[in-house]
């Protein structure tokens, strides 16, 4: 994705030619809604792993509904740029809607998880990891069978140049 916004003026220019240098900036805006449509997928095999085929289906309905509403609407007054804002706008709502039954998916999971006896530890900074335990920032050891690091995601300097509501951390 970073890749294509600091390349779209040399793919547009490889792919098309000059005269189709206007594309360059919706270019650039398609590469950032990659961010979000993979967003969106992280929560999709759940849903349909846990029989919620339905609330998977509303979702995309939703979304479909607006994305026409917006392309009719954006697209007339913006063009290409409209189109390609739409999109963006399209997988916000999205990742809004996950974002509702987020909550209720993380709390089963934790429930499923403590039920294994895996403890889940959040907020902490790991310092160093050896073989069978990780020491975190405030000192604590935490001995491990399996370690599974995770980190948050911040957004790119990009989005903060959008109509985005951003939060401190940079993250969406």
């Amino acid at each position: 994705m970073v890749g294509g916004l600091i390349l779209a003026r040399d793919i547009v220019m490889l792919v098309f030619g000059e005269q189709y240098l206007s594309g360059v900036l919706p270019l650039r805006i398609l590469f950032v809604q990659l961010l979000f449509s993979y967003t969106n997928l992280l929560f999709t095999p759940y849903l349909h792993g846990t029989g919620r085929q339905k609330t998977y289906a509303v979702i995309v309905g939703v979304g479909a509904l607006l994305n026409t509403i917006l392309n009719f609407i954006l697209i007339s007054l913006y063009g290409i740029y409209g189109a390609a804002a739409e999109l963006i706008l399209s997988a916000v709502l999205g990742i809004f809607l996950l974002k509702l039954i987020a909550k209720k998916i993380i709390g089963i999971v934790e429930k499923r998880l403590h039920h294994l006896n895996v403890e889940i530890v959040t907020s902490a900074k790991i310092v160093s990891a050896q073989q069978g335990a990780v020491t975190l920032e405030d000192g604590r050891r935490v001995p491990f069978d399996v370690l599974l690091w995770t980190g948050g995601i911040k957004a790119p300097e990009v989005l903060r140049t959008l109509p985005l509501q951003i939060e401190g951390r940079g993250q969406l």
